[in-house]
């Protein structure tokens, strides 16, 4: 884990200095940081497709940003070339018992904001892995979220329903946790 959160000394200077900075448990493929500030620190790292995932991630949020109701933090500010995204950080609330149907209605939401002209900003999709689902529940224990192997079950479930039909499609996925 890289101590000092990435980033050019312009987003530095436009954000101010970040105290208190801890690292939040995520993915394979990014890396989180939270400070005192009300701000999440997103660093999508180096490999393969890494410019092409920091792509379809800030263009998401630009769409999502559109939607009337909210679905995703809002973005403040990005780095393309340091890969860094700086995102408001939401109020934490226990999960509901229905959590899922949540999520799905906000992911429905993000969807139907969406617009065919969108496709031009967003690079072709890759989907996830059983690895990104597994610290996709470290990431909501993490969070307090208990996530338990029924819901590792279902994240390999939707892993799976997402390799068989969206490969090479143009898509708004959630990005990494």
């Amino acid at each position: 884990m890289l101590r000092r959160v990435p980033g050019s000394d312009g987003l530095r200077a436009e954000l101010g200095r970040l105290t208190g900075v801890r690292a939040i448990r995520s993915s394979p493929r990014s890396r989180l940081w939270a400070g005192t500030v009300p701000v999440v620190v997103k660093h999508v790292v180096a490999g393969s497709g890494a410019s092409a995932r920091f792509g379809r991630e800030v263009a998401t949020f630009h769409v999502a940003g559109r939607a009337g109701k909210p679905v995703a933090a809002p973005l403040l500010a990005a780095d393309r070339a340091a890969r860094v995204m700086v995102l408001a950080r939401v109020g934490r609330r226990p999960a509901p018992a229905d959590w899922v149907v949540g999520c799905l209605e906000a992911l429905a939401r993000l969807h139907a904001t969406g617009r065919p002209r969108d496709a031009a900003v967003l690079p072709v999709w890759t989907g996830p892995t059983a690895a990104d689902a597994d610290a996709f529940r470290g990431f909501a224990t993490a969070l307090g979220v208990s996530a338990g192997p029924r819901a590792r079950r279902q994240l390999l479930g939707a892993v799976r329903r997402l390799a068989d039909g969206a490969a090479g499609q143009h898509a708004l996925p959630h990005g990494d946790p």
